[in-house]
């Protein structure tokens, strides 16, 4: 009797998440005609969130995933608080659980790429449920992913930890072993090898050639002497707004012989991208690779979003840092240049052209 009570209950939850995600889509498609991509996603969602945490904490397979492929969401919700912490780890738990059960829904829809790049709970809980899927999965796709999410998470992109980066490297290429009849697995764990090994803190970042919008060729060689922001984006990310803003307010501090922004944006139509920069005040040089990965994408092994920060010897120094953080980070290159510039030029010269940039220039203020 508790059976047919459990099973009759989860066909209930299960047809309740059916209408419930039909109604989000219907309500997506008619906030389409007045915002942004990015900004439908997020209003349609936050009026559909509370009710499909309650079907996933009642243990809908399609409502956990859809609550889980969400972060941004979960986060305006719950903030940093620590319930809300736990809710998700329960998820990803009761998920981890089922597991040999649901494998195939886990990997179509992609489930361990997001626990790879989980940003709402610890480094350390998030490590700790990727072990848990490997352990339940061993030697199937699904075990791939997991070993995949959890190299990631050994070694995030920013780390400066050599073992780690050892260790998160020998997960790979098992996760590319295990790889053989999924591509996008393949070419992920392939790509993440190449990042650790070649744009790592610390290493010389390697070079590339690609082209703007208009055809014209871009070399981040010919940037060799500057500091340089590399950033990979595009205008149909959620958050492009505040990304153009820091991007505009950078460019009028910073923006001498000493400092280069530079754009690679992935979006599809070039006539438009241009129409777009325009509108928006985007200046800098941007390359322009569409919506596939174009030279400096293919050569760095690197998809939107992200930021790289280059010193003027083209080392890698800084990796995906936003706002404050990217703006102190930003400056201590700056000043360190221009203290080795001053010491190269004489300590007197260097001062008084400062001091005469200063006057003249509002963005040295």
């Amino acid at each position: 009797r508790e059976t047919a009570v459990l099973e009759e209950s989860t066909s209930v939850v299960g047809l309740r998440s059916r209408e419930l995600l039909h109604r989000f889509q219907a309500a997506r498609a008619a906030l389409s005609a007045g915002a942004g991509r990015g900004d439908v996603e997020r209003m349609a969602a936050e009026l559909f969130f509370d009710q499909f945490l309650a079907l996933a904490l009642a243990g809908d397979l399609r409502s956990s995933l859809w609550c889980l492929e969400r972060p941004e969401i979960w986060r305006a919700f719950h903030g940093a608080a620590a319930a809300g912490r736990m809710a998700r780890l329960q998820l990803w738990q009761s998920l981890a659980a089922r597991l040999p059960r649901i494998e195939t829904e886990l990997v179509q829809a992609g489930a361990l790429e997001w626990l790879a790049k989980e940003s709402v709970l610890t480094r350390r809980d998030a490590l700790e449920v990727a072990r848990a899927f490997a352990a339940r999965s061993h030697g199937s796709l699904c075990h791939g992913w997991a070993l995949y999410a959890e190299a990631r998470l050994t070694a995030p992109w920013s780390t400066e930890d050599s073992a780690a980066i050892r260790s998160a490297s020998a997960l790979l290429e098992a996760a590319r072993v295990i790889s053989r009849g999924d591509p996008r697995l393949s070419q992920r764990a392939s790509d993440a090898i190449s990042r650790l090994q070649n744009l790592s803190i610390g290493c010389r970042a390697p070079n590339f050639a690609t082209e703007d919008a208009r055809g014209n060729e871009i070399c981040l060689e010919d940037l060799r002497g500057k500091v340089v922001l590399v950033r990979f984006w595009s205008f149909t990310q959620g958050d492009v707004a505040d990304v153009l803003g820091e991007d505009r307010a950078l460019v009028s501090e910073y923006w001498d012989d000493r400092f280069a922004l530079l754009g690679v944006n992935g979006d599809q139509d070039s006539r438009e991208f241009l129409r777009q920069c325009e509108e928006n005040g985007v200046l800098w040089e941007n390359a322009w690779e569409a919506l596939h990965r174009g030279s400096a994408g293919s050569a760095w092994h690197v998809d939107a979003p992200a930021t790289i920060l280059l010193d003027e010897d083209g080392v890698v120094r800084f990796v995906d840092l936003e706002g404050a953080a990217l703006r102190a980070a930003l400056h201590e290159l700056v000043l360190t240049q221009r203290q080795s510039l001053g010491q190269r030029t004489g300590r007197g010269r260097h001062e008084s052209d400062e001091e005469g940039r200063a006057g003249d220039d509002p963005r040295w203020r």
